[in-house]
């Protein structure tokens, strides 16, 4: 990964420098990290499935899976960023996969919880969209647990028209592109200085 140019780069609210490169077949050992760095509840929230001590092959079926993303089906990418004792860390990663729906795609993303409340979840949906927009998506959608307060805080700062629609314990979410927010100013990622 670290001869792979970065696709983009970044700063967190707090400075942390984040570098994000397209995820290939190959990368699934950086999914395993990422996944073993989120609590049960994490995991819970995120994938809608207990996996408080899932089996490690199971783990590396998955992100297997969800390594091979095809481009005519959608996008991934992996987030990266120097952390002490763990340089060129893996902490979030972000995909969309094209919805029989024309213009429509489904997101996700998921945040290590050590790296969270940064703005890094932010900062990969704003990516994220500008590449989606480039291949003619113009809405995003999702399903996530309604105590996800994580997806909450994302959708908060998006800076796009987002209609949420609560049905108990999951919400559905449409985030449409061509739809700017028309209240405050979000958070915007900061580009990271050259060198």
């Amino acid at each position: 990964m670290k001869q792979r140019r970065a696709t983009y780069k970044y700063q967190s609210q707090q400075g942390l420098s984040v570098r994000v490169y397209r995820l290939q077949p190959d990368d699934t050992q950086y999914l395993v990290d990422l996944f073993g760095h989120m609590s049960p509840e994490s995991r819970y929230l995120r994938f809608n499935e207990y996996l408080d001590h899932p089996d490690s092959d199971f783990v590396r079926s998955r992100a297997q899976q969800m390594a091979d993303v095809r481009p005519k089906r959608g996008a991934a990418w992996l987030a990266f960023a120097d952390l002490p004792g763990q340089p060129h860390a893996p902490v979030a990663g972000a995909r969309y996969i094209v919805t029989s729906e024309p213009g429509v795609a489904e997101v996700s993303i998921a945040v290590r919880d050590d790296m969270q409340h940064q703005g890094i979840g932010s900062g990969l949906l704003i990516f994220l969209a500008r590449q989606a927009k480039r291949h003619d998506i113009h809405k995003l959608v999702a399903s996530f647990h309604t105590a996800n307060r994580g997806v909450w805080n994302v959708l908060a700062h998006a800076p796009f028209h987002v209609t949420t629609d609560v049905h108990g314990a999951e919400t559905d979410v449409v985030i449409d592109l061509d739809a700017p927010r028309a209240t405050e100013q979000p958070f915007e990622p900061v580009p990271a200085q050259a060198g």
